[in-house]
């Protein structure tokens, strides 16, 4: 089996189990050419082009980019195993998350979005509920004069 490729026309095919070698091949870097003498721009370049990429660090930096009153978090520059490596975030911890149930101005240290976002939330609600009330009850009522004159045909 055999796969044409497009763009080169006839006479360029390249065997599917050969496209399939090259896509399984690791083409990350290697673990010698990042080492601590790199400039950390480089390090975190080499990070994040890094193919396949590394599963285990883009969960840790998932963590570390959580939603957090980032005034009571602290960085320990001592402790590499406390923050990420490619965005020198700390890793978050419970009591420094914001509570589920946080008045929307406490919020505003995140940015301007965020309480606005909730306040839209809040409106668009509301919106919601006046015009399921305005547009059911003349339905409710009209289905059910309808269910009472098929009632009364039969």
């Amino acid at each position: 089996m055999s796969v044409v490729d497009l763009e080169g026309g006839e006479g360029s095919e390249l065997e599917a189990e050969e496209l399939v070698e090259e896509a399984d091949a690791p083409t990350d870097v290697p673990s010698e050419e990042v080492d601590d003498s790199m400039d950390p721009m480089a390090k975190i370049s080499a990070f994040l082009s890094q193919m396949p990429p590394n599963w285990e660090l883009a969960e840790e930096h998932g963590k570390a980019n959580l939603c957090v009153n980032s005034s009571e978090t602290s960085l320990d520059y001592d402790n590499p195993d406390s923050y990420c490596p490619c965005c020198q975030l700390p890793y978050v911890t419970e009591d420094v998350m914001y509570p589920l149930c946080v008045d929307n101005t406490n919020l505003g240290d995140l940015g301007p979005g965020f309480p606005l976002f909730f306040i839209f939330m809040k409106y668009l609600t509301i919106y919601l509920i006046i015009l399921s009330l305005i547009y059911f009850l003349p339905m409710a009522i009209l289905i059910n004069n309808a269910l009472g004159e098929i009632k009364n045909d039969l």
